[in-house]
């Protein structure tokens, strides 16, 4: 019996989706925590401009703690070769998903951008039909939640699926393989976002919150495009307009 292997470009998408996925979560949540402690805080007194800033700092570190730490690879593929998924099975490797989330830059967090003082130097100058000059401060930055890619990202996403062993042949969840890729890399980058933050104990909540939604990775249009590229690839191949090597 012959034992197909994975495609190139399948352990390719996989790499790509299994990273975007996991910032993602830990993103998600981190906004979700912000969004809570709105809610929780906004309307009391002690709720000073002062407490504030705290905790948008202090959520602000917790995030670049995730995106710097040197454990979060490790316990991120211990999550993924866990789940025993297709196509690398439980032979996900902390070294290459680590050194792709060097490469990686994660989207701003809403709050943080929200949260910066506006410059009046960066207003803009009109001119009335009296011939008076006004001023309007430009409108609040509305952050992108697309990633954006160090040097050396793209080399390193070309060559890392050539190292890696394909463990499982054939995908074996009910779902799309690639989905079942991305949500357990987005619960992976949640849970792992909680276990390095300094208040873990907030983070819980959002994890729930978030779980209520259907999909909440579908809000970063790098990921959809990464799911929707891999679809149309397999769509192709039922049609018969390309071969597994094009997967």
């Amino acid at each position: 019996m012959v034992r197909v292997m994975a495609s190139y470009l399948r352990r390719k998408e996989a790499l790509r989706a299994a990273i975007y996925a996991f910032v993602a979560g830990s993103h998600c949540v981190t906004e979700e925590v912000e969004k809570m402690h709105a809610l929780v805080y906004g309307g009391l007194a002690s709720d000073s401009e002062e407490s504030r800033s705290a905790r948008i700092e202090m959520l602000t570190q917790n995030f670049e703690r995730f995106l710097n730490s040197p454990d979060v690879a490790d316990l991120f593929v211990g999550i993924l070769n866990e789940e025993d998924l297709y196509p690398f099975g439980t032979g996900w490797k902390a070294g290459a998903l680590g050194s792709l989330l060097s490469k990686l830059v994660a989207p701003p967090l809403s709050f943080a951008i929200a949260g910066r003082a506006s410059d009046p130097t960066d207003a803009e100058i009109f001119t009335d039909a009296d011939g008076f000059e006004f001023s309007l401060e430009p409108a609040a930055e509305r952050p992108s939640l697309k990633f954006r890619f160090r040097k050396g990202y793209k080399k390193l996403l070309n060559e890392l699926p050539e190292t890696l062993a394909c463990a499982k042949t054939k995908p074996a969840s009910i779902d799309h393989w690639l989905v079942a890729v991305i949500n357990t890399s987005f619960h992976a980058g949640m849970n792992v976002a909680a276990q390095v933050a300094e208040n873990a104990k907030a983070y819980y909540p959002a994890i729930l919150e978030i779980e209520n939604e259907e999909e909440p990775w579908n809000r970063y249009p790098q990921i959809l495009m990464a799911l929707n590229r891999q679809l149309r690839r397999e769509t192709r191949k039922k049609t018969g307009l390309i071969s597994d090597l094009d997967l």
